[in-house]
């Protein structure tokens, strides 16, 4: 019942979507082309037509490419923290934290559509990115530490902030490892690794 409700969720957030006014439309169609095809190949007129706007509409809200892949990226920022939100809900330790996110991962790794990380595509596609994607990866990296904190009261700072860097690690390495195999069984060794890194980190206490 408990994975039932786990995949429900899961899929209600991951497909949420806005819409309405032209700024919305192309950004959701920005959302689906510079994932599924890349930033360096997905065009504006692909994005205008996609999102059912004009080229007027597109330069009024964003005065080039780079604005609207700047906006691309928040919004897919925007989504990682609402799903590292919603695993910090529902895990009720550090351990079922582990096997929830490789589950869902699991999950994700099925949808026809998944595409591994928005922000290692494009990292590897846009230069231009880098510093941005950065500064992404630092929150991303403290968000997580901020719930292994709270799942862990017993480890200081610095073991948490550990926690968190090798957990990253781990999600890119197994999301690399799928993209190679095509297989999910990296995402389940993702987390079994993940259960052992507070018996590995350097930092104890």
């Amino acid at each position: 019942m408990k994975s039932a409700e786990e995949s429900r969720e899961l899929e209600e957030m991951l497909e949420s979507r806005s819409s309405g006014n032209p700024a919305s439309r192309l950004l959701d169609a920005a959302r689906d082309l510079f994932y599924d095809q890349g930033y360096a190949l997905a065009g504006i007129n692909d994005i205008i037509a996609q999102s059912n706007t004009s080229k007027k509409s597109f330069y009024k809200y964003f005065p080039s490419k780079y604005k609207l892949g700047e906006a691309y990226l928040k919004s897919k920022t925007r989504d990682l923290i609402r799903f590292i939100d919603w695993l910090e809900r529902r895990s009720r330790s550090y351990e079922h934290f582990c096997d929830l996110w490789s589950r869902s991962m699991v999950r994700i790794a099925r949808y026809p559509d998944y595409n591994g990380c928005p922000f290692s595509n494009a990292r590897a596609q846009a230069p231009e990115f880098h510093e941005l994607i950065q500064d992404i990866h630092e929150l991303y990296v403290l968000r997580l530490q901020e719930l292994i904190s709270r799942l862990c009261p017993e480890f200081n700072e610095r073991m948490c902030h550990w926690i968190a860097r090798n957990a990253s690690m781990q999600y890119l390495g197994a999301v690399q490892i799928w993209k190679l195999s095509g297989s999910p069984d990296s995402f389940y060794n993702m987390g079994l690794l993940l259960r052992a890194l507070p018996s590995l980190a350097p930092i104890k206490g």
